[in-house]
């Protein structure tokens, strides 16, 4: 096959519809709601998402996410639910605004 800008934009497009169809399958197969009484701490929340904690804390801080009620000055914690429903791209544009 010879390579092309109409070759090309087919498989990307191709590779983008598959990516769509996992990322569905991947929110179907875990259920957030079943986490809702979790606690997790920023850094937890920071590992499971690949982000730096101060990124999460940030957005905590800004109200971006919301601390779990048993949060104190010196640890805040995070519901499981809610850790795994955050969307850092999503977040990244909002807080951009």
């Amino acid at each position: 096959m010879t390579l092309n800008a109409d070759n090309i934009g087919h498989y990307v497009s191709t590779l983008e519809t598959e990516l769509r169809k996992l990322r569905e399958q991947q929110d179907a197969s875990v259920s957030p709601d079943k986490f809702y009484a979790v606690k997790m701490d920023i850094p937890e929340v920071a590992r499971l998402h690949g982000v730096d904690a101060r990124t999460v804390r940030s957005y905590v801080k800004r109200g971006l996410i919301e601390k779990h009620p048993d949060s104190t000055d010196n640890i805040t914690y995070i519901r499981g639910s809610v850790a795994l429903s955050l969307d850092f791209r999503k977040l990244r544009k909002s807080s951009n605004n």
